[in-house]
């Protein structure tokens, strides 16, 4: 059997903004978290975070933290180093639209040092509103 897609359907797959789709939320739904860094990914296409946050109870829930491409938050002060596992953050940014634990990143505060980070996402950088 073979399978013949209309070719604008084969260019949606390969669109670079398509993650922006799934993850980008609403500016109604912003959030602020604060939790220990469990994992960095600084790879592309996206700078992906995963923290550890403890809710209202005490409770720990698992929370993945997008970014912009590594070109792009190197462009904003980032390194391979700027965010370690273990370390305390603060990050801002929007829930995403399927209500899962995850965050599209505006901005990250690293506790120890209390730089902050413009993650370069899709909501555009915190340093710019």
């Amino acid at each position: 059997m073979i399978l013949i897609l209309p070719v604008n359907h084969c260019s949606r797959i390969s669109d670079p903004t398509a993650l922006r789709v799934r993850v980008g939320g609403s500016r109604a739904l912003g959030i602020t978290l604060k939790g220990t860094v469990t994992k960095v990914e600084f790879m592309n296409p996206h700078v992906w975070i995963y923290m550890d946050v403890k809710d209202d109870n005490g409770a720990v829930g698992k929370w993945q933290i997008e970014g912009g491409a590594p070109n792009g938050v190197r462009r904003n002060g980032w390194s391979k180093d700027s965010v370690k596992e273990g370390e305390l953050l603060t990050v801002d940014g929007t829930m995403s639209k399927d209500g899962l634990n995850t965050v599209n990143a505006r901005s990250v505060v690293v506790a120890a040092t209390g730089k902050r980070l413009f993650a370069g996402s899709s909501e555009g950088d915190a340093k710019a509103k």
